[in-house]
């Protein structure tokens, strides 16, 4: 994961195209056409050992060390057995990015037996280049207009980013795109992404001004934390799409086997995305829709729809679509009814949806908009119009894109038919206004809006607080795994699995083990009878044993034993099934716990599995046979909080009937979600743990209990989103004795946080902001406390008061995706200058940074800002005056660079070595 020298792809001064020669349908030669075509302003060159003298009036070489100059990118459109000479040439002569557009590298051989992608990929670590490709469709960035590709048209310039990994693909993005008016601040698709990977391109965009959406076509994800790190980053600040192709197990050249205790890897993905922020679509179709929809409507800021039509059955369609996808609505106002009866017919069903009847021109649609717009009550407008004799398609369509201009709100329309709305629908695509073939489509693509709008809200939400973790046995599980690995198992008894999950605060039915019949009947008169009877083996007692077992599961269960003769009879029993069904019948002995029964209880399932991608996985739904199981799956990534927690139980079927606990739902959801905490952090801790299931943990009205649990050890396997750092917390004392603690901020700190910000004066809000600011909203705020461990950091001074956590200072970096600089902020309490808050998370910031291997720390700070200053000193940090901003620029080296590009990304603010190219500064 690294952004090193990708600005030479996207920003060349200059480019060598290789292969292009003076045939017309040459590769090499269409893309030099193209770059020319498109205007590009930087030097071309041609290389072709045929001893061209000039190709398309470009001059030509016969070598890469003839050119007159080092290039910033080099084109190869030349055989793949000639690609590995050319890159190490390149990189001799001292080029860095290298764009491979040939394919048929992973299926030809090197004369070692290896693909040539292999070699490719040796030469350009050798020598320090950067490859996209090879396969790939080329680079388009219209806004510089470069056009470094053999695509067949041009796209115009826009604020969406294509990245595609098939080239057909982006061919026909490419063409509807021009159709329908839409355009790109990037346009490019990796092709076998020997080198830069998506999550490079991700991280490029991230930082880009121009581009507002990111358009994401995968067909695999090979580098997942990497994925993760760099979408959740970028789906902050810019709308993220993504459509992931190769679905089903027959789309796949090597099929994936989905985890345990999961039907489809495609169910993974939508976890992933969920995740990271990322809104899917699932086909083509609604790919175009979507990208048609967010880059042309106006930001959507509620959930409800006013729909207009000049008929019934189009407003229908429409409510039924919005309706049965969970969408809203609007409900107009008195007011607006009040407003539309002066100019709708007589008969008009004085609601939402608006029927305009067949007779409307264009001018009574203009106002209806107009009307309608107004009410508070609606986010957003829905026009319909299908063909008639009132007023031609395109006088009314041309009167409601110019009405939509001055509408503050996402307006999208359908024009319904072929022939005659023709003419209306280039007239939508020229104007900017979002239009669709049917009602279903507008539907579909309003509620891609409202998704992702829902799905920001849920990231963002303020976690409570958090649940009590020092109740938590930890130390405990470690002991529990040790044993097992040291008896060489890596299935955990009943037992054991019990014992972990008490340890982590999930209540488990009181259980008795033994391997003697005798034994077993004093264990059930002790707990009282009814009993149920469980007879242990290897095959029942792993996690999601029923996924193997075929059509004879062998649950080995007898419930409602009332007395000790049908105990010892249901015990031998067991034991002869076991014996019929498996060779080895010994089993593992037998588990008799206290009978839950009766009408009250719903049955559970939680869960943890491992995918090969994406590591250790959470899983929730309904519990008990196995067919409830595999139908109601949620999946989650850890770590979890409450809120995320409480996200993946109401994406569940069964959490309908969690509601029907009525007034003790909400409480009943809240220890439910504790639980599913809980688990999380177990995972993380303790990362062998490969497998995990309770089922049934049982619920009713007085709460949640277990009845059974399964767990499976494996290679440790870290979770793929990095969870809280608590070995980051430490204990302080301050100059006036005030003991506080020092540690990394985290979600649940948002409340103390905005407590925080409103205790700080002025000049402190001037200082740390650069200008004054009378608030910081829920949205901003959530930014600043549920930050990503792996791009940023920020630690926090607090203290407790009477059980309350109080936030006293603050220090934060923002780290470049190449771990390469971070800038700094710090602000303390006004009241509590002078106790050394600031040196303590200063020195301790230093510390991590340095740790993480980061070479520079950098930060901004106004001239007046003395206390700033002063405490910068005391650390080491040099400084000089930026005249141009009017602010002071100061820096810390922490590390010593690796390489010559590492040095010249951390160049010291202010310094200029002419003898450097700019580009060189990434």
């Amino acid at each position: 994961m690294s952004t090193r020298h990708l600005r030479y792809f996207f920003r060349p001064k200059s480019i060598a195209v290789i292969g292009a020669s003076a045939r017309h349908e040459n590769l090499g030669s269409v893309v030099l056409r193209n770059l020319i075509d498109a205007g590009y302003e930087g030097e071309l060159f041609v290389v072709n050992q045929r001893g061209y003298a000039r190709v398309q009036n470009k001059p030509c070489f016969a070598k890469v060390r003839h050119l007159p100059k080092v290039p910033s990118m080099a084109i190869i459109c030349t055989p793949p057995t000639t690609v590995p000479r050319l890159v190490r040439q390149l990189g001799r002569f001292g080029v860095k990015a290298a764009l491979i557009l040939m394919g048929g590298l992973s299926r030809t051989q090197s004369r070692s037996g290896r693909p040539l992608k292999d070699s490719v990929y040796a030469a350009a670590e050798r020598y320090g280049v950067r490859v996209l490709g090879p396969n790939s469709l080329g680079i388009l960035v219209p806004g510089h207009r470069m056009n470094a590709s053999y695509a067949h048209l041009n796209v115009k310039p826009g604020n969406v980013a294509y990245v595609g990994q098939s080239g057909i693909m982006g061919s026909a993005m490419i063409d509807w795109a021009h159709g329908r008016g839409i355009g790109f601040s990037h346009f490019l698709t990796l092709g076998d992404a020997v080198d830069v990977e998506i999550t490079d391109i991700i991280d490029y965009l991230a930082g880009d001004p121009n581009t507002k959406t990111i358009l994401l076509h995968l067909e695999r994800i090979t580098s997942a934390a990497g994925f993760i790190s760099a979408v959740r980053a970028a789906s902050r600040s810019k709308l993220v799409l993504a459509v992931k192709s190769g679905r089903v197990a027959e789309a796949q050249e090597t099929p994936a086997v989905p985890p345990s205790g999961i039907l489809s890897t495609d169910q993974v993905y939508d976890a992933v995305f969920h995740r990271a922020g990322v809104l899917r679509v699932h086909s083509t179709d609604e790919m175009f829709d979507a990208l048609a929809t967010l880059s042309a409507a106006k930001k959507l800021r509620g959930e409800r729809l006013a729909i207009i039509s000049n008929g019934v059955g189009p407003s229908v369609l429409a409510t039924d679509g919005l309706v049965l996808n969970g969408g809203r609505l609007a409900k107009v106002s008195e007011e607006t009814i009040k407003r539309l009866a002066k100019i709708l017919p007589a008969f008009w069903t004085r609601r939402n949806p608006i029927d305009l009847s067949a007779a409307a021109n264009e001018v009574r649609y203009a106002r209806v908009m107009e009307i309608v717009a107004a009410d508070p009550g609606v986010d957003a407008l829905l026009v319909m119009y299908a063909p008639t004799q009132a007023a031609p398609p395109i006088a009314v369509a041309r009167a409601v894109a110019e009405t939509a201009k001055n509408i503050d709100r996402p307006v999208l329309v359908s024009w319904i038919g072929l022939t005659s709305v023709r003419e209306s629908r280039e007239l939508f695509d020229s104007m900017g206004v979002p239009q669709y073939f049917t009602p279903d489509k507008a539907v579909r693509a309003f509620m891609h809006m409202v998704h992702n709008n829902r799905h920001q809200a849920v990231l963002l939400e303020t976690p409570p607080a958090l649940t009590d973790k020092s109740s938590l046995d930890r130390a405990k599980v470690p002991e529990i795994i040790d044993r097992a690995k040291k008896e060489r198992r890596n299935l955990l008894h009943v037992r054991e699995v019990r014992d972990i999950l008490t340890a982590f605060d999930v209540p488990f039915v009181d259980t008795r083990f033994s391997e003697n019949v005798d034994e077993l009947c004093e264990a059930a008169a002790d707990l009282g009878y009814p009993v149920a009877l469980k007879f242990l083996h290897s095959a029942n007692t792993r996690p999601f044993w029923y996924q193997a077992a075929g059509n004879r599961p062998f649950r080995g269960i007898v419930l409602a034993i009332d007395s000790e003769a049908r105990l010892r009879a249901a015990a031998g029993r067991l034991v002869e099934r076991a014996r019929e069904r498996y060779r080895d019948g010994r089993g593992l002995g037998y588990a008799v716990q206290t009978m839950r029964s009766g009408m009250g209880y719903i049955q559970l399932n939680v869960a943890v599995t491992r995918d090969p991608v994406f590591g250790p996985l959470l899983l929730f739904g309904e519990g008990g046979p196995p067919t409830a199981v595999m139908s109601d799956r949620r999946i989650g990534l850890p770590p979890l909080n409450i809120a995320l927690a409480r996200d993946l139980v109401r994406g569940a079927w069964v959490y309908s009937l969690i509601q029907a606990f009525g007034d003790r739902s909400d409480v009943l959801l809240d220890e439910l979600c504790k639980i599913l905490v809980h688990l999380s952090q177990l995972v993380v801790d303790n990362p062998e743990i490969e497998g995990l299931e309770v089922n049934p943990l049982l619920m009713n009205r007085d709460g949640l209990i277990a009845l059974d649990g399964m767990c499976r050890l494996g290679e440790p396997r870290a979770s793929l989103i990095q969870a809280y750092p608590e070995e980051l917390r430490e204990l302080a004392v301050t100059r006036k004795g005030r003991r506080v603690e020092l540690r990394p901020i985290r979600g649940e700190d948002e409340p103390a946080h905005a407590e925080f910000a409103r205790r700080l004066s002025r000049e402190s809000i001037r200082f740390r902001f650069f200008h004054h600011r009378t608030s910081i909203g829920h949205t901003e705020m959530a930014r600043l406390t549920q930050i990503d461990y792996d791009r940023e950091m920020a630690f926090i001074a607090t203290e407790g008061i009477k059980g309350v956590s109080h936030t006293l200072a603050v220090i934060r970096i923002w780290i470049d995706a190449d771990n390469i600089s971070c800038e700094f902020a710090i602000i303390v309490r006004d009241d509590l200058a002078g106790e050394g808050l600031g040196s303590m998370l200063m020195r301790k910031m230093i510390d991590y940074a340095r740790a993480r291997g980061i070479l520079i720390m950098t930060g901004t700070v106004l001239p007046e800002n003395e206390p700033m200053l002063r405490l910068a000193s005391r650390h080491d940090f040099q400084s000089r005056y930026n005249s141009d901003e009017g602010v002071m620029e100061i820096w810390l080296p922490l590390n010593e660079p690796a390489n010559e590009w590492q040095r010249r990304r951390m160049r010291i603010p202010g310094s200029y070595n002419p003898d450097e190219d700019d580009e060189d500064d990434d």
